[in-house]
C-alpha cells in the first residue's frame, strides 16, 4: 500500500491511495484521514469490529 500525492509511484504498489500535496506539518493528518476508511474495511474483512478496540476497558470511579 502506498499513500502518496504522486501518481507516478503507483506502479510500485498494489494499492495506491492518492492524497493532496500538503506541507510537512499537516501531512500526518491528511494521510491518517486517507488511511482510516481502508483500515475500517480491512478490519471488517478480518471479522473484527473497528468500533470496539481490543484491550479497551471502561474506567469507572466511585467517590
Amino acid at each position: 500500500m502506498l499513500v502518496t500525492p504522486s501518481k507516478l509511484l503507483g506502479k510500485y504498489a498494489d494499492i495506491v491511495i492518492a492524497v493532496p500535496a500538503v506541507n510537512e506539518i499537516t501531512a500526518p493528518f491528511v494521510n491518517a484521514a486517507a488511511i482510516q476508511p481502508f483500515a475500517c474495511e480491512l478490519a471488517g474483512k478480518q471479522g473484527k469490529d473497528p468500533d470496539t478496540p481490543r484491550l479497551l476497558n471502561k474506567i469507572t470511579v466511585t467517590i
